[in-house]
């Protein structure tokens, strides 16, 4: 990806850190083209209307190659998908970054694709919480209620519907969320320390301009007022909708799940 005058980058995150926020944002900047999850197992499911669309996704690039390559030559075909981002950006004189989103999971099922990133990409951004188990808490209670923190401007809701969890989906969750978050960092922490960044939701959903600033500076690109069709719907922390939160936090601490943040 390093082949003119474009810094490229790539959103290291996971589900509940406020991914979609912050790309819809990046996309509205002037001088930034943000692209999706590239790399997400579901190629035919529409594209989200915060991301750009003139390159398909990396599965339905792979129906055209052939079968040699998959087994053996899986760098070539990241190199020629990648290219593809530059490419279509090079004629938008004005762009000055151009990257995308990968989730840990599609990192973990893409062999090769950190090596091939971490020689060929210019900037690593790690997007994650500090608070690991209100982000498990997240995750579960999105699974099991359909509602997000995030979505369009018009909603009217003004609270959260109150309830339990299962404990164990939970810590499962957490678990989970911990060992990939740890194995993420510890890769980016063998950057040269230029080249990456953390960036915390926390820090998005508290000081969201400081923290862009540092994100542009991060990016070389100029400040920019910050634009998007998404907002906090509500503005509750875990702990005041989910009825058995203390529960859940005592079982993860006695299981030492907390000790990590």
């Amino acid at each position: 990806m390093k082949e003119s005058r474009l810094r490229s980058y790539v959103i290291f995150t996971t589900q509940r850190t406020g991914s979609t926020w912050l790309c819809d944002i990046l996309y509205n900047h002037r001088n930034i083209k943000s692209y999706t999850e590239l790399f997400r197992i579901n190629p035919d499911v529409d594209y989200p209307r915060f991301a750009h669309t003139d390159v398909v996704l990396y599965e339905r690039f792979l129906k055209s190659a052939s079968l040699l390559d998959k087994l053996f030559f899986k760098e070539y075909l990241y190199r020629e998908y990648l290219k593809k981002l530059t490419s279509k950006t090079e004629t938008a004189h004005h762009c000055l970054s151009v990257g995308f989103k990968l989730m840990y999971s599609q990192e973990q099922r893409n062999k090769g694709l950190w090596k091939y990133l971490a020689t060929n990409t210019d900037k690593f951004i790690h997007l994650k919480r500090r608070n690991l188990l209100d982000r498990a808490i997240s995750k579960v209670y999105m699974e099991s209620t359909g509602i997000a923190h995030a979505n369009e401007s018009d909603s009217d809701k003004e609270s959260k519907p109150k309830g339990s969890l299962n404990v164990k989906k939970v810590l499962d969750e957490l678990k989970k969320d911990t060992l990939e978050s740890k194995a993420i960092a510890a890769k980016i922490a063998t950057l040269p320390r230029d080249k990456f960044i953390t960036i915390y939701y926390e820090d998005l959903n508290e000081n969201l301009e400081a923290t862009l600033k540092k994100l542009y500076i991060f990016l070389e690109v100029p400040f920019q007022v910050h634009s998007s069709s998404f907002r906090k719907l509500i503005n509750e922390t875990p702990r005041e909708y989910v009825l058995n939160y203390d529960v859940i936090e005592s079982t993860a601490a006695n299981a030492g799940l907390l000790d990590c943040f």
